[in-house]
Order: structure tokens, then C-alpha cells, then sequence
């Protein structure tokens, strides 16, 4: 069956040859190839407007953003199945980083190839990948190619413009998280009054734990434009990220009360940097790079306002408020990441609490919510494996199943790999629950060797004590027979 999506980007290419020196053409055809999500076929076709067009800043701006979203899907390839690759977030001195400003801008280097020889490195690795689609390291090298590609194109619009925002944004988004907060403060000295900037910026800070100006980023947007649901759920986050569960209930709620239908989020201003999954997966930050701003990927503002409600219930151990929150946020957007995990941390929550009180395996209802809380966990891990909240829960569920160990060691793995500077307590209690699963497993698949240590263990102590009698009972000896000749 033809796909129409396949078939509209062809004619587009097709329309070309019909004028084939008309930059104004490829531009206009670029951008609808990156509508159509071939951001393949974008790049070829808005490289060749850049050629026709070498004075024209549009065209260099429209190539970064969407060179920039080519990279991201690249490195997603890769980190959605093999999660804890990325590069931790750090925070840069000065929250800047100097090299777009160089003349000839090399931000990410690529190994073995040099400025001038980035298009012999894109062909090279075409090929590599082309040849072996599992070939990470390919894959990643091809990643910090496009960012490179990414950054040079975005440099050219600014230096034809310095008085336009949108390459500054670009750039803030492909540089690493701790380096893009000075690019966002130029592109709103630029444009004051560009609500998404206010937020990209707030998501950043909030990345780099910087709550309090996150704080005051979404409040500005907020004041640029008061029914921004998006605005709303920001403010949630920061307040659950210090533990502020009333108010963060309260911010959700007032996105969730907004009227239904068009808001202050719907201008299109969020799509230039958001980057969808074939399969609705939330897109992750690549090693290096900004999150895109906007909502979780097939999540609805009114589904991510009740899934935020439902976590800020769990801060306030009000487990089944947050039961009930979190499965309706799961109904109103089916394939949202952030329902799953609060549906599941709940679910966990109260399986803990009815082994403690009935013990493990007692009650049809706490094996529902067992099984429930396997479900939900698994779903929301698999929609976000960087999710070390859910990963570390689903293993502590797996864990109690002789024939799922292995199951719960993957998990507590991967919870070691990822987000090791963040999260301390958590990767101290993955390393203790790891260790006790690889001893409870080791004990299953070889029985024989736990019965031949404790013989062992049994031979030695008895040795030792033989040893002791023996040694008390000669001292015993020579004190009397010492005692003896003294009497003499």
C-alpha cells in the first residue's frame, strides 16, 4: 500500500526540477519536507537554497533548525534502546560556551575528520550505517556530525542578521544544556515578547536545578500569556521538584481549569523545536543538547495536569487520591509516559503497604495492585527508558519472582547508568538491591555451591574449634606442671 506521506514528499521534489535556480522554491519546498517529518530530504533540499540564496538569512536559519532536529532523531535512534549513553548535565562556568563564536566553528568534533572535511564525514557514515544499522558508535558519530552541520548554519544566519532571534534559540537548543542559557538570554534581549523562549529558557534552567529562576522564566511567560497551559504545568514541575505538593497541585489545577480547545500554547511557536517519534515516543535530550520545549509527545495538556496532580498526591501520601488522578489522566491521553509512572509509583505504593500488613502473597487485592503496578511500570519505562523512578520500582516488583531475576537486574543496571550525579540515594539503593539480586540468583542457578560453602564453613569452624581445645588444653598443662615446681 503507497504511503501518502512518501508520495507528497516526492512531489515536492519533483515540483523542483520545474525550476531548478529558484532558491525561494527550495526553501518553501524544505520546509514542507520537514512538515512532512523527511528531514533527510529537507536537508538536501534547503542546502541547495543555501547555494542559490548565499545572502538570504531565512534559508541558513530554517537548514539550523532543522539540521538540529535530524541530529536529535539520529541520537534517539540509538538512546531509546540503550539508555544511559547520554552525557550527564553539567553546569558551565559563565552558562556560556565560546566556540560558535570562532570563525570557523568546530563545537562538535568528530573523530579522525576535521572542519573542512565534515561533508566526506556525512557520506562516510551513511554508508557505515547503511551497512549496519546497529552500529552505535556510527550512529552517535553521526549525531555530532549533524549538530556540527547545525551549528555552522545557524552562525551564517546570525552573522547575515544578528538582529533575528530564531538562530540564537537554535543554537541554545543543539549546544549542551549548561552552555545554552547564555544564547537564551540574547535571543530575549532580541525578541522580549516570545512566550516560547520564556519557557525553553525555564526548561533549562529547571535541567540545570536553577528552581528559582526557572521560576521567574515561567512566570514571565505566564505574564506574556495567561492562559499558557504550558506555563501552568512548568510551575508545577519546579514546585515538585522542592517538594511544594499543595502548590504544585494548585498550578496543575489551574491548567487543568483552563477552557478547553484553543489556549496561548496554540501559535505554532512550540513545533520548531519539537521533534516527534514515529511511535509517539517522548523524545529524550541527546549526550549533548537542550530538551525541546513542549508537552509529552500524544500527551494533552489535561491529562499531563492530572498525571502532575496525581505525583504531587504521592508527595502527600495520599496514595489512593493519586490512584485515581493518574488513571484518569491515562484516559485522557492513552500513550502519555508521565500517567504510567505516577499510575505505577502509586499502584507500588500501595502493594508496599498491603504486603506489610497481610505479607507477600496475601489477598486478591494486593495482588491486584501487584500485577496492576507491573503493568504500569513496565509501560511507562518502555515509553521513557531514561525513567529511573519506574526502572528502580519495576525491579523491586521483579525481583520478588524467582523465574524474573534477571528481569530486575536489567533494571537496577540500568538505573546505575543513567543519571549517576543526580539521583545518589537511588543509585545507592540500586547498588544494594543489585548485589542481593545477583546473590539470590546465584543461589538458584547453583545450589550445589551454597551447600558446599556452608560444609566448608562448617569444616572450618570445627577445625578451629579443635584447634582452640587443643592449644587451651596444652597452656592448661604447662600452668600446672609450672605451678607443681613452684610448690617444690
Amino acid at each position: 500500500m503507497p504511503n501518502p506521506t512518501s508520495e507528497r514528499a516526492e512531489s515536492i521534489v519533483q515540483s523542483l526540477q520545474l525550476q531548478p535556480q529558484n532558491g525561494a522554491a527550495y526553501l518553501h519546498a524544505g520546509a514542507g519536507l520537514e512538515r512532512l517529518h523527511e528531514l533527510r530530504k529537507s536537508v538536501d533540499v534547503l542546502r541547495m537554497a543555501v547555494k542559490l540564496l548565499p545572502k538570504h538569512e531565512p534559508a541558513y536559519s530554517r537548514l539550523g533548525v532543522v539540521l538540529y532536529k535530524a541530529a536529535t532523531r539520529v541520537e534517539w535512534s540509538i538512546f531509546r534502546d540503550k539508555p544511559g549513553l547520554q552525557m550527564p548535565i553539567v553546569r558551565i562556568p559563565g552558562d556560556d560556551i565560546s566556540c560558535w563564536r570562532e570563525d570557523e566553528p568546530n563545537c562538535f568534533e568528530v573523530e579522525h575528520y576535521g572542519p573542512t572535511q565534515l561533508h566526506i564525514a556525512e557520506e562516510d557514515f551513511l554508508r557505515r550505517i547503511e551497512a549496519n544499522s546497529e552500529d552505535t558508535r556510527g550512529v552517535l558519530q553521526m549525531g555530532r556530525l549533524l549538530r556540527n552541520c547545525c551549528v555552522t548554519a545557524s552562525v551564517q544566519a546570525i552573522r547575515l542578521d544578528p538582529r533575528k532571534s530564531t538562530s540564537y534559540l537554535t543554537l541554545a537548543h543543539v549546544m549542551p544544556v549548561g552552555g545554552s542559557l547564555d544564547l537564551y538570554r540574547r535571543a530575549l534581549q532580541i525578541e522580549p515578547k516570545v512566550t516560547a523562549a520564556y519557557l525553553w529558557w525555564g526548561d533549562a534552567l529547571l535541567q540545570l536545578r536553577y528552581y528559582k529562576q526557572a521560576n521567574k522564566a515561567y512566570r514571565a511567560a505566564l505574564d506574556l500569556a495567561p492562559r499558557s497551559a504550558r506555563g501552568y504545568l512548568s510551575l508545577a514541575e519546579v514546585r515538585l521538584k522542592v517538594n511544594h505538593p499543595d502548590d504544585a497541585y494548585a498550578m496543575a489545577e489551574a491548567a487543568a481549569a483552563l477552557p478547553r480547545g484553543r489556549t496561548d500554547d496554540d501559535d505554532g511557536s512550540f513545533d520548531d523545536y519539537e521533534t516527534p517519534d514515529e511511535d509517539e515516543m517522548q523524545l529524550i535530550p541527546g549526550p549533548t543538547g537542550a530538551v525541546p520545549a513542549g508537552r509529552d509527545v500524544g500527551d494533552g495538556e489535561l491529562g499531563h495536569a492530572h498525571a502532575l496532580m496525581a505525583e504531587a498526591r504521592l508527595q502527600q501520601k495520599r496514595l489512593a487520591d493519586a490512584e485515581l488522578l493518574a488513571s484518569r489522566a491515562l484516559q485522557l491521553a492513552p500513550k502519555a509516559h508521565r500517567s504510567y509512572s505516577a499510575l505505577g509509583h502509586a499502584l507500588y505504593e500501595l502493594d508496599g503497604m498491603k504486603t506489610f500488613f497481610t505479607g507477600r502473597g496475601g489477598g486478591d487485592e494486593r495482588d491486584g495492585y501487584h500485577a496492576r503496578a507491573l503493568d504500569a511500570l513496565t509501560a511507562a519505562s518502555s515509553l521513557d527508558p531514561h525513567d529511573t523512578g519506574s526502572r528502580f520500582r519495576l525491579g523491586s516488583l521483579l525481583r520478588h519472582d524467582k523465574k524474573r531475576l534477571k528481569e530486575a537486574m536489567h533494571q537496577f543496571q540500568v538505573v546505575l547508568r543513567i543519571d549517576k550525579q543526580h539521583e545518589k540515594e537511588m543509585i545507592v539503593a540500586a547498588k544494594e538491591a543489585l548485589d542481593e539480586v545477583v546473590e539470590q540468583h546465584r543461589q538458584i542457578i547453583n545450589p550445589t555451591r551454597t551447600w558446599k560453602t556452608q560444609v566448608y564453613n562448617l569444616v572450618a569452624m570445627a577445625t578451629f574449634l579443635v584447634v582452640f581445645a587443643y592449644f587451651s588444653r596444652h597452656e592448661l598443662r604447662t600452668t600446672q606442671v609450672t605451678h607443681r615446681r613452684d610448690l617444690r
